[in-house]
C-alpha cells in the first residue's frame, strides 16, 4: 500500500510542475511613446505604452512590429535583473518585453492590456544603490545606546 501512495505522490508532483517553457512575451522591443489614453474631456485618461520591435521600421511593417499596451492591470513590472518596479521605471528608450491578457485589438497597431513587464534596459538608479561613505561614517558614529 506504501509503494502505491509514494508512486501516486510522484506522479502528482511530477504532473503538476510548470511547463520547461515560458510563454513567449506578446512583444519585445523600445518603448517608443508613454502618452496616455484619453477617454473624454481631460483629465479622464488612462497609462499606456507604444513598444516598437523595430524603431523606425516602414508603416506598411507597423503591423507586425509594434503594439500599444494598456497598463491599467499590470500585474508586474521588474528588471531583467529580478529587481522590482513599478510603471514609472517605463521610460522612452527602455527595451522592454511584454506579455499580454485579456482581450486583443486586432487594429493597427494591436491594442492590449499589458500583464507582465520586463525591462531589459539597466535599472536608472544602478549608480545611486552604491553605499555612500558619508553616510556610512554618519551612521557608524551615532550612539543609539544599545
Amino acid at each position: 500500500m506504501s509503494r502505491l501512495a509514494i508512486v501516486a505522490v510522484l506522479l502528482l508532483v511530477l504532473g503538476c510542475r510548470r511547463s520547461p517553457t515560458a510563454p513567449a512575451p506578446f512583444l519585445s522591443g523600445t518603448i517608443t511613446s508613454r502618452a496616455a489614453r484619453l477617454y473624454g474631456p481631460p483629465p479622464d485618461s488612462f497609462p499606456q505604452m507604444r513598444v516598437e520591435a523595430k524603431p523606425g521600421a516602414p508603416p506598411d511593417q507597423m503591423c507586425d512590429n509594434v503594439a500599444v499596451f494598456f497598463l491599467t492591470a499590470v500585474r508586474s513590472v521588474r528588471y531583467a535583473s529580478g529587481l522590482a518596479a513599478d510603471t514609472s521605471a517605463l521610460t522612452v528608450g527602455a527595451k522592454v518585453r511584454a506579455w499580454a491578457t485579456g482581450i486583443v485589438l486586432l487594429s493597427c497597431p494591436p491594442q492590449v492590456a499589458a500583464d507582465e513587464i520586463v525591462i531589459d534596459s539597466a535599472p536608472p538608479q544602478a549608480l545611486a544603490l552604491r553605499p555612500n561613505p558619508r553616510l556610512q561614517r554618519r551612521a557608524a558614529s551615532v550612539d543609539t545606546g544599545w
